[in-house]
């Protein structure tokens, strides 16, 4: 998010080792990776970063679906974890899929400030913003290294406009 408010999105797909011929995978299909929308009248501005197994990423156009599911259940605090607990883990296009891997970045600007929240079905899950102040890291991880690409594990913080 720029001083300006405006939001974008962006996803790497970590480059070309150990890549199929002719694959093409979720950093390369919008609505897959990545999705971003400024704030309109009725919803706040959102932007969605995602990162895990490229093939299931794709098959549940996970980006652009997190931003829907988010503009129609903004008012729950666990919006987050139960989009990924029922488009992800619960998708029928993964159902035959044992460990369904992802983590996303989500930041939705409000007019006093802006929220960041991630989630994650990995093991561990990185984070690095930077607010008013120092640049932060947060190293999130599951509970119990059994459940990974079962279960979810979410977090974040509201950052607000003041300087």
């Amino acid at each position: 998010m720029d001083t300006y408010g405006t939001l974008c999105a962006g996803v790497s797909s970590g480059g070309l080792s150990l890549k199929l011929p002719g694959r093409v995978g979720h950093a390369a299909m919008f609505g897959c990776g990545c999705w971003a929308q400024n704030g309109m009248e009725d919803a706040p501005g959102f932007a969605c970063s995602v990162s895990g197994a490229g093939e299931h990423i794709t098959k549940t156009l996970l980006a652009k679906e997190c931003h829907s599911y988010y503009h129609s259940r903004a008012d729950s605090p666990l919006v987050l974890h139960n989009f990924l607990q029922e488009q992800f883990l619960a998708h029928p296009f993964l159902h035959n899929i044992m460990e369904k891997n992802c983590g996303l970045i989500v930041v939705q600007n409000f007019e006093d400030g802006c929220e960041l929240s991630w989630g994650h079905t990995t093991q561990s899950f990185c984070v690095a913003y930077q607010g008013n102040s120092k640049p932060q890291v947060i190293f999130s991880r599951l509970d119990s290294p059994v459940m990974a690409g079962k279960t979810v594990k979410i977090g974040a913080v509201y950052l607000n406009n003041k300087r």
